[in-house]
């Protein structure tokens, strides 16, 4: 009787256990960059033995004190502040027009943008430095910002484009003919239906603009402008003597993209309890 049980619940548990040994393998490179971050400088990797000695928090003030962190950490901040407002207000107008064109438009545009976003970034570095150079832009957050202005991402579009698309044409017409311009109309009734696919977005190109490396070592020349990815490279070019050094700068560059994801997970679970407009 308990093994039939246990047959019986077998086919609920693996999808958990699934879903559990998947967010091990995310959250075990995390954990080991914390832990090897308490090590004093210079201590034998945490890899090879786990307790080597009381945890400190020497190698993040080492961090901090080594390159000017903080200020990179503020500069990201404000990177990210600017651009994803841009990116989700232009990726969601963007998505929205492709739901108001016929299906033979839609067509066209959903594989142009699948085109577009499978050029490789390194085929458009030298046309932008050419263009942000020739408008005296280098050495400013402006091309970090930029791509914000076409949506952040093809994908960012296509998403919203799948999410918006769910909607009854019979709720469009109705806001429509209750006098709903078609601004406010994304604005007061497409966009609360989406708030998931926006807080999904939202987390993708949060985590595009924070980890943006090549563009920032293209663009940024000042100290004052560099931003986390950046200083966390300087702390590499230490040495492999400072290792613990640049797990402590890893853990604080790492530490604001899990932090929004583990406040804006909920939004996500709340939507898959509680089900949406459509009946998902």
């Amino acid at each position: 009787m308990p093994l039939a049980r246990l047959l019986r619940a077998l086919p609920d548990a693996v999808p958990r256990l699934l879903a559990f040994a998947l967010a091990l393998v995310f959250v075990y490179p995390l954990a080991l960059m914390l832990l090897e971050s308490l090590q004093a400088p210079g201590a034998r990797s945490a890899t090879r033995a786990l307790f080597v000695g009381l945890p400190t928090l020497e190698s993040w003030r080492l961090a901090f004190a080594g390159v000017p962190l903080a200020r990179g950490l503020l500069n990201s901040m404000a990177v990210a502040a600017l651009a994803l407002p841009l990116t989700l207000a232009i990726a969601a107008l963007g998505g929205f027009a492709l739901t108001q064109i016929s299906r033979r438009a839609q067509a066209l545009a959903v594989t142009l943008l699948l085109l577009s976003a499978s050029i490789p970034l390194t085929a458009v570095w030298i046309p932008r430095f050419v263009l942000f150079e020739s408008l005296g832009l280098v050495g400013t957050w402006a091309p970090l910002i930029a791509p914000a202005l076409a949506g952040g991402s093809p994908v960012f579009v296509l998403l919203y484009f799948l999410a918006l698309r769910r909607v009854p044409s019979d709720l469009v017409e109705a806001a429509r003919l209750e006098g709903l311009g078609w601004l406010a109309l994304w604005w007061q009734v497409m966009l609360p239906l989406v708030r998931p696919t926006t807080v999904a977005v939202g987390l993708l190109a949060f985590v595009q603009v924070w980890g943006n490396f090549m563009e920032a070592v293209l663009y940024l020349k000042s100290p004052a402008t560099q931003t986390a990815p950046l200083l966390l490279h300087a702390l590499d070019l230490m040495g492999p003597t400072q290792w613990t050094v640049l797990m402590a700068g890893a853990c604080a560059v790492t530490a604001p993209v899990v932090v929004a994801f583990l406040l804006l997970q909920k939004f996500l679970v709340a939507n898959e309890r509680e089900g949406s407009w459509s009946g998902r």
